[in-house]
């Protein structure tokens, strides 16, 4: 008996176009991490990328992926410095050049 598995890779060129990467058959006895040993084999790799995303058919047959949760989990997060709050910002010049004083580095 076998089953059918899903990948999508994050830095796929037709992600836009379309949903999957590919899709490999598996014993059905094979774990999660039985699947993705063999999509990276199907993919001639040592291992698979970040954000690599690897599902079996029951798994998408339960309904807990739907397309947007597939493509946003296979999505490049930017990463973005956040500040704390708008007090960490100095105002103007002269409020840096007081800080700057405060700590000893000017």
């Amino acid at each position: 008996m076998t089953k059918r598995v899903h990948f999508r890779l994050q830095n796929d060129t037709n992600n836009d176009k379309a949903l999957w990467s590919g899709a490999v058959t598996v014993d059905s006895s094979a774990t999660n991490a039985d699947a993705r040993r063999a999509v990276a084999k199907h993919l001639r790799l040592q291992r698979l990328p970040s954000n690599t995303l690897v599902l079996t058919c029951k798994q998408l047959e339960a309904g807990n992926w739907t397309e947007d949760a597939i493509r946003e989990h296979t999505s490049v997060q930017p990463k973005v410095k956040k500040f704390k709050s708008f007090a960490d910002v100095p105002a103007s010049f002269d409020d840096v050049q007081d800080m700057l004083k405060k700590l000893g580095l000017a």
